[in-house]
């Protein structure tokens, strides 16, 4: 199997953003963590590196479209961190993935995985693994 390089997930929100990689033959999502905009900006360049190693091929940014197509009130957030990362990795592709229904999906996942109670309610929880479903989603659709 040939290693064709991690892709990166993101789910912005107004205050938290999940993050969630693939393995170099971007089969499986796993959950990194969830952070702040300015934590999450120095994780990336810590998982990334000041120049971006051939074993990231890609982020895929979860698009907050409402159930119409149109984009939700989080679109600006997104579109803000889209733009950092064309100026801080200019040369990884960035990938659109509609992320409708994805924390309510990562909730679901985290209730049929036997996480507590607690530990789904606690911020963040469903962030990183709505990252995570934002991967599957975008591997899945790409097939």
């Amino acid at each position: 199997m040939t290693d064709k390089g991690r892709l990166v997930g993101l789910d912005i929100g107004a205050k938290r953003c999940g993050l969630a990689w693939t393995d170099r033959l971007q089969m499986i999502p796993s959950v990194v963590g969830t952070y702040s905009k300015e934590k999450l900006k120095e994780k990336l360049r810590e998982l990334i590196g000041a120049e971006p190693s051939p074993g990231v091929a890609g982020f895929v940014l979860g698009w907050p479209l409402q159930a119409d197509g149109s984009p939700s009130s989080s679109m600006k957030e997104v579109r803000h961190v889209e733009l950092w990362l064309q100026q801080t990795f200019p040369t990884v592709p960035i990938y659109h993935q509609d992320e409708f229904g994805s924390s309510q999906e990562a909730m679901q996942q985290m209730v049929q995985s036997g996480i507590a109670k607690k530990k789904r309610a606690q911020k963040g929880a469903v962030d990183s693994t709505a990252a995570a479903v934002i991967l599957q989603r975008y591997l899945d659709q790409r097939g």
